[in-house]
């Protein structure tokens, strides 16, 4: 039987997280790269957040940045060399190894092949010139007629979410959302101010309309909204003004909010598809 491809996911959000613990599971070996400044309101499902803890476990399935003490045992190789074997020693201990700050083109130069998913919108990350040989997927319609991705998955709330697409498909849904087909049931507070933020309540707790989520620079931040946090800022952390500080799910409370939604679900699974129809019989 045929080795499978390494897949390196771009993003360490919802999608993402959702999509590299499906991978794993069919026997992938997943690399996350995650930009710092991407901003994880639901955490406890995002692998990304592992920046700022270490680690970060979900669903039996543990993420980890590549400790530094490793690269510094591994000698007389390049730097992106350096992090695909300590990748490879966190892979065979069932970790997802999470990698920043390095440029892809370094962290591509290694490889002879490997699937790339890119859950990041099109002016969050540039993706090098060259590297022909990987294959790539992306999010529909984020990265609609780019040419380097083979498919396209589409992740909008609509009757076609997780539906496989070539690059270059019409946009068959003009709505971003389609109101027939699916209720959304999300709203989001955003922050007037720029500053540090200070959360006052925890994921998953009610708010009431006008009640403070959390303050910016001792200022209160209100919810616009009835409902329940289902995603929130970490505390500590600079946001600018305008910044989304508050994902509010308005309808009843629900344990749901400690999982992945129908939608990163559907789209996990439309990528496993994907990458399995790139791979030769």
């Amino acid at each position: 039987m045929r080795d499978l491809p390494p897949v390196i996911i771009l993003g360490g959000n919802e999608l993402a997280s959702a999509t590299a613990i499906d991978l794993v599971a069919a026997g992938f070996r997943v690399l996350m790269y995650v930009v710092p400044e991407e901003t994880y309101l639901r955490y406890p499902l995002c692998f990304g957040d592992a920046l700022r803890a270490g680690q970060k476990r979900i669903q039996e399935v543990t993420a980890s940045v590549i400790p530094e003490e490793k690269l510094a045992d591994l000698r007389a190789m390049t730097f992106a060399e350096k992090i695909w074997q300590a990748a490879q020693f966190l892979q065979l201990n069932r970790q997802i190894p999470i990698v920043a700050d390095v440029p892809l083109s370094e962290l591509f130069s290694p490889l002879k092949e490997a699937v790339v998913i890119n859950t990041l919108p099109a002016d969050a990350i540039q993706l090098p010139d060259g590297y022909e040989h990987l294959l790539y997927l992306g999010c529909f319609p984020m990265h609609r007629d780019e040419r380097r991705y083979r498919f396209l998955v589409e992740v909008r709330w609509n009757y076609q979410l997780g539906k496989i697409v070539p690059p270059d498909v019409g946009d068959t849904s003009k709505l971003k959302r389609d109101p027939h087909f699916f209720h959304f049931p999300f709203q989001s507070c955003h922050t007037p101010l720029e500053g540090l933020w200070t959360a006052l309540k925890q994921i998953g707790e009610p708010v009431r309309y006008n009640e403070a989520i959390g303050e910016v620079d001792g200022i209160e931040i209100r919810s616009p909204y009835d409902g329940q946090l289902w995603g929130l800022a970490h505390s500590g952390q600079f946001v600018a003004a305008g910044q989304e500080v508050a994902l509010i799910y308005t309808g009843r409370p629900t344990e749901n909010y400690r999982d992945f939604s129908f939608q990163e679900r559907v789209v996990a699974r439309g990528f496993l598809v994907a990458i399995l129809k790139l791979m030769p019989s």
